[in-house]
């Protein structure tokens, strides 16, 4: 069963996402009943004013995900319990409704071919709780090209709750939920996803344009009526494809829970598609969007780049045109959403490059509770052009942005600087200025550690692991090691030097003093030196969970101690994939922890 309508691309579906932001998890309904859908009949639970009408439990577009229907005679709280017994065991939030208005609650979390039990619990406002009568839910299963291939050890307790992977490359499972034990709960599957061959079908439709416009040039010159140019009849750079590692399906990258219960995801390309395309834009017709769903998996909104591109040109935006949005949204208190995007421009005889070199950065665009643009930033703007210690031009590759409520500010992770940067955003009242830089020829004192070659390199996912986190704070990052500095002077990986690694550092840092002191460092041999990706978070327990995206085809998920030797108390191991990032939920639910 599907309730609604699409929602329409850049617009607000009436019938969902404005009713999510202020109604989580919830939707009203024009009328009660639909045909197919839970009971056939409603019944009635409780009696007089403390009473409900209950449809039950029906399936949905997702095959271990229910929708449960009720209908409060007066205002209610309500919340559904559920689990593999009467016992239950697991349950949703607690949403509000007004008297006679039919919600429907999504319930998620259950394993796949299973039968569960649940059942509505309404707490009226004079105090009455009434329960409904227990409703059987068979769950079905996802295809096997959604179900991630994975074990898991435990070696202690680690903090409760589900682990939510994003694996990227490798499989077409891009957004899953699995338990402690590995057992899958939740995936999402977005049928307009492009493969790698679509993918590529699109570059050479990209090459094929550029040829053809080169023809036109070299007619309209040779019978003089194209003065100037170098056109040229064949072009063999247009059609080489892109080395394999960098060849991509499009991707979610990444999905990140809201507080309304929805999950908000980026999809599309890898940002290095800018480089290997002839002018700097992504293949034509490939998928770039900024997309809300729900637990069901339905769409509710939409927002592509060449709609973001509209918006931006109504409040006056002067940067560079946003090619895709890509890497990371940071969610804000007040409803806020700061989303990564690429642009480029193009330089001419610059340090070392003769001739023009097209150069891609990154711009941040803080889009309002409706989609709506209303501050930006640009790395062109407030960035050194001639440093680039790292894959230019993909200059700064910015992979994080993290916000830092105490000051109102941005943490700006960019993998191709080595560095972590704090902007001036200020609640989008600020300059834009970068406030300070942080690792290897920036702006602070390694205290603890060894420099260079213990800040971080490639780094990925910057977190806070303290309570503040403006003034005097602790800060984590992936520290993937890429090109790292040794201590000889000479760089990982090149002749001579030695290995690659991966660390996780702890910085605790002092802004006013401009120190970073190593508090703990977590530092992996080089044999499982991860070249790209993954992430850190500090969990409710204490301990620090580490996400090594690359090992080879593989990735290993940790949950370790945050102590001098730390001890691995939980390991999840992936299969023919590698996880962007993982992050460990309380349960699919904001505020509910399940255990």
């Amino acid at each position: 069963m599907q309730v609604g309508v699409k929602p329409v691309i850049g617009e607000r579906h009436s019938g969902k996402r404005g009713i999510l932001r202020s109604t989580p998890l919830l939707l009203l309904l024009p009328g009660l009943l639909l045909p197919g859908c839970g009971r056939h009949t409603a019944v009635e639970i409780g009696q007089g004013a403390d009473s409900f009408l209950s449809a039950g439990a029906a399936k949905t577009g997702n095959p271990q995900v229910a929708r449960y229907t009720v209908t409060p005679r007066t205002a209610a709280d309500i919340t559904v319990e559920f689990g593999p017994t009467t016992g239950y065991g697991s349950k949703t939030w607690t949403v509000h409704a007004n008297a006679d208005q039919p919600v429907e609650m999504l319930v998620a979390g259950m394993r796949g071919d299973a039968t569960y039990h649940m059942r509505a619990v309404v707490h009226f406002n004079d105090g009455t709780t009434v329960n409904d009568t227990d409703q059987s839910f068979a769950t079905g299963h996802y295809p096997e090209h959604l179900r991630p291939h994975i074990t898991v050890e435990s070696h202690g307790n680690p903090q409760p709750g589900v682990e939510l992977l994003n694996p990227s490359i490798g499989s077409g499972f891009q957004a899953t939920v699995v338990d402690l034990q590995g057992n899958l709960l939740w995936a999402y599957e977005y049928k307009d996803r492009q493969s790698v061959a679509k993918v590529q079908f699109h570059r050479y439709e990209q090459s094929a344009a550029f040829t053809l416009k080169g023809w036109g040039w070299w007619l309209e010159k040779h019978v003089g009526m194209h003065p100037a140019g170098d056109p040229k009849l064949w072009d063999a750079k247009l059609w080489k494809s892109p080395p394999p590692m960098r060849r991509f399906a499009t991707i979610i990258n990444p999905i990140k829970p809201l507080p309304n219960g929805n999950f908000l995801l980026v999809i599309g390309l890898a940002s290095h598609a800018l480089v290997d395309g002839p002018d700097g834009t992504p293949p034509p017709g490939t998928l770039s969007t900024l997309r809300e769903i729900n637990l069901a998996g339905e769409t509710v909104y939409d927002l592509p780049v060449a709609e973001l591109n509209k918006r931006l040109a109504t409040i006056g935006y002067k940067g560079p045109q946003i090619e895709m949005v890509h890497h990371d949204v940071e969610v804000l208190p007040n409803g806020h959403m700061i989303v990564i995007a690429n642009g480029t421009k193009v330089y001419r005889d610059l340090p070392g490059r003769p001739g023009a070199t097209r150069v891609v950065g990154d711009v941040l665009v803080d889009l309002d509770q409706n989609f709506q643009p209303v501050w930006t930033w640009s790395t062109f703007d407030h960035l050194d052009i001639t440093r680039h210690p790292m894959d230019f031009p993909d200059w700064t590759h910015t992979n994080a942005v993290v916000y830092t409520k105490d000051d109102g500010n941005l943490l700006v992770s960019m993998r191709s600087q080595h560095w972590v940067i704090k902007v001036d955003y200020r609640n989008g009242h600020g300059t834009g200025n970068v406030i300070w830089h942080l690792g290897h020829g920036g702006d602070f004192q390694l205290i603890g550690g060894h420099d260079p070659e213990d800040w971080q390199y490639g780094e990925h996912q910057p977190a806070i692991f303290s309570t503040n986190n403006a003034g005097v704070f602790d800060m984590g990052v992936m520290d993937n090691g890429n090109e790292r500095l040794l201590a000889d002077g000479k760089v990982c990986g090149t002749k001579g030097a030695g290995p690659c690694y991966t660390t996780v550092p702890i910085y605790h840092i002092d802004e006013a003093a401009k120190t970073a002191t190593l508090v703990f460092h977590d530092v992996f041999p080089p044999k499982q030196f991860s070249l790209w990706g993954g992430g850190i978070q500090s969990l409710a327990n204490g301990d620090v969970e580490i996400d090594l995206c690359n090992q080879g085809m593989a990735s290993n998920v940790l949950e370790v101690t945050r102590e001098e030797h730390p001890q691995t108390v939980w390991q999840l191991h992936l299969e023919r994939s590698n996880s962007y990032r993982s992050e460990r939920l309380p349960s699919l639910y904001p505020g509910v922890q399940w255990n």
